[in-house]
């Protein structure tokens, strides 16, 4: 990795002047592929857009980015939508800066990115995007992978475990759909069944809200309070790993809104 991406969090003024921009929440609603242009190097990142404006985005991404110093950032058009697919190059390159920056568990940071200078065209990729965002703008930290990964859940130690579906996923918890949900549960204990090798994941969550759909399911949200550093990652890793396969056409994306 390039020695500037070494770098602490930081903020400054200027942030909070950009952050009157009008913002959206994203419409791409699965991780891109993208490039740090070097000098002589290029490193390939994950991006997560969380909400999107005229001038940058806030961001969750795979690795730490250089703080303050302008670099370049490829991303193929068709990574952004049909919307950002109308231009001579099939990539978007821009020049960029990141003026803060924050790590959050599972490999993975938060951060603003700020596009300078913006050619027309990449004007015309932003202003897309936000036409085409939601108009509540999310106060969250991380980017929720919306894809079913199988699930099961007990509220006690000496129950069975049964079975149920997570329908958004992050290493900070889970939306999961189940058909049974008592309703003084507080708190249970998850088991997640990651896709591929990775190896299963057991972390006791706080029930947030629940919701009954019918007569016959629960949309039930979690928070984790107590998991690992090395739990957070596999999670992670199973993001960007659905991520991968949804980029290259071997997964169903998600719908918009759905």
């Amino acid at each position: 990795m390039p020695d500037m991406f070494d770098n602490t969090p930081s903020a400054d003024a200027d942030v909070l002047e950009r952050r009157r921009t009008e913002r959206k929440s994203a419409p791409v609603e699965v991780p891109i592929r993208a490039e740090v242009v070097g000098t002589n190097e290029s490193t390939d990142i994950y991006l997560c857009l969380l909400d999107v404006s005229d001038t940058g985005w806030r961001i969750n991404s795979s690795e730490a980015l250089p703080v303050g110093v302008p670099f370049n950032l490829r991303i193929h058009r068709r990574e952004l939508g049909a919307e950002a697919t109308g231009g001579e190059d099939d990539y978007l390159e821009a020049s960029v800066t990141v003026p803060w920056q924050t790590e959050l568990r599972g490999g993975a940071w938060v951060a603003g990115l700020h596009f300078t200078e913006p050619t027309r065209d990449t004007k015309e990729v932003l202003s897309s995007l936000v036409e085409d965002g939601a108009s509540d703008a999310t106060r969250r930290l991380r980017f929720r992978l919306r894809q079913a990964v199988r699930v099961e859940f007990r509220i006690a130690d000496d129950e069975p475990w049964q079975h149920a579906v997570a329908i958004e996923i992050s290493p900070d918890g889970i939306r999961m759909r189940s058909t049974t949900w008592p309703d003084d549960a507080g708190r249970c204990q998850v088991r997640i069944i990651p896709q591929g090798t990775l190896p299963q994941v057991i972390v006791n969550g706080r029930v947030v809200w629940c919701k009954t759909l019918g007569q016959s399911a629960h949309d039930v949200g979690l928070r984790f309070d107590d998991i690992s550093p090395t739990d957070a990652r596999i999670i992670q890793q199973h993001i960007y790993t659905v991520s991968s396969a949804m980029t290259t056409g071997t997964a169903k994306k998600p719908r918009a809104g759905g």
